[in-house]
């Protein structure tokens, strides 16, 4: 599998890179690789969480409320580690992963992983850090989305879409309304007006392709304030 030049290409950009090559050849032995379509939901709350890492596309993680709305915890491009977590503790969890894009992933063997994490600890370093790095994420989503504003939650998931789509100009967050909605864990008619102000603001420009990005410096200044 590591043959395949996306999949070679993934690995650089993740933090497997900094491993040898011999001790990344074992961590994807019997690995499986998953072609999602675009919108499909390849785990849901309950199921048991798989390690992986992401070859290709955007996927989201998300939680779903009881009340149905949903609430968008990260955006996973190529190269990101999926589920590490369950590395040491196997468990289903709450969240779910939806395709945004038609997204490859690959499936770890969890058992191999834990195998490598106890004779190298190289190997059980790399995971610690992604744990940690996760966790960090997870604290910076839960702080903005119960002290930030409805305006920058907004702001925040807009810039991260559109950089997902090459980041060059013009940028464009190519999300309906409604799905916008569910990543912040709103209804349509707050971003409906939300995006009203922003774009008598000059910050932003709707249309059928998506949401443009005007004056991507200023809508950084929205979001909520993060530890970087």
């Amino acid at each position: 599998m590591l043959e395949q030049p996306a999949v070679a290409a993934a690995v650089e950009r993740s933090a497997l890179a900094a491993l040898p090559r011999p001790t990344v050849e074992r961590l994807f032995e019997h690995a499986l690789l998953l072609e999602v379509p675009a919108g499909a939901v390849p785990q849901r709350p309950g199921d048991g969480m798989v390690p992986g890492m992401m070859v290709s596309g955007l996927l989201r993680v998300f939680q779903t409320m009881v009340d149905g709305r949903q609430l968008t915890v990260r955006y996973v491009r190529a190269g990101g580690l999926l589920a590490i977590v369950t590395v040491y503790t196997r468990r289903s969890g709450p969240l779910s992963q939806q395709a945004l894009t038609p997204c490859r992933i690959v499936r770890f063997r969890a058992d191999l992983l834990i195998e490598a994490a106890a004779r190298d600890p190289a190997v059980a370093n790399l995971f610690a850090s992604e744990i940690g790095h996760r966790m960090f994420e997870y604290l910076d989503e839960l702080a903005g989305n119960v002290f930030g504003t409805m305006r920058q939650r907004v702001a925040r998931h807009l810039l991260d879409l559109a950089a997902a789509d090459r980041g060059q100009p013009p940028l464009v967050a190519r999300v309906s309304q409604q799905a916008l909605a569910d990543a912040v864990g709103t209804v349509r008619e707050v971003i409906v007006r939300v995006l009203r102000e922003l774009r008598e603001e000059e910050l932003v420009r709707t249309g059928r392709d998506g949401i443009e990005i005007l004056q991507p410096d200023r809508l950084v200044a929205e979001t909520f304030p993060r530890d970087v």
